[in-house]
């Protein structure tokens, strides 16, 4: 399967959370097999999803959906944070702009503050609620996706990696 990333690099990416403390309940564990898991990861391709990636029946997968954090973010991000945890999650705040799916129910991803670098940034009760709906690894995951897709180069398809 040929992954085709967005053409343009201010796309929004549409991810689905698959790492161990935040796996989607919609994917299914019993026929996916973890090195299918580690590709899609790696690649953070849409197109697996439901395909490479099998979803249980019934369970509907949430998107999450990131866009591109700024260049005078990151940096800005990476000068003042020194946590890489803090990083991801700030990271989090500043990309996430809409979820589809049973996770995104009560979310009102227009509830934003000034931010950093020019981002606006989730207000700290909305990063509650995206807390209370994918934990604190998703939290993270979302965050990592978005600073490592900010240091591909435009179209890059990866590689993303394992959020630790």
């Amino acid at each position: 399967m040929k992954y085709n990333p967005p053409a343009d690099p201010k796309a929004p990416w549409r991810i689905v959370l698959c790492t161990d403390g935040a796996r989607d309940a919609a994917i299914d564990e019993d026929r996916c097999d973890a090195a299918t898991l580690v590709d899609y990861v790696m690649s953070r391709d849409p197109a697996m999803i439901g395909a490479a990636v099998p979803l249980r029946d019934g369970i509907a997968v949430t998107w999450w959906t990131l866009a591109p954090l700024s260049f005078a973010f990151v940096t800005e991000l990476l000068a003042r944070e020194t946590s890489p945890e803090r990083q991801r999650i700030l990271a989090a705040r500043a990309s996430l702009v809409r979820v589809e799916g049973p996770m995104g129910e009560g979310l009102n991803l227009d509830a934003r503050e000034t931010g950093v670098g020019g981002m606006s940034l989730l207000v700290a009760s909305e990063v509650e609620r995206v807390y209370q709906s994918c934990g604190y690894g998703g939290v993270l995951e979302l965050g990592d996706t978005a600073l490592v897709r900010a240091r591909l180069r435009p179209g890059a398809r990866g590689p993303f990696g394992l959020c630790r």
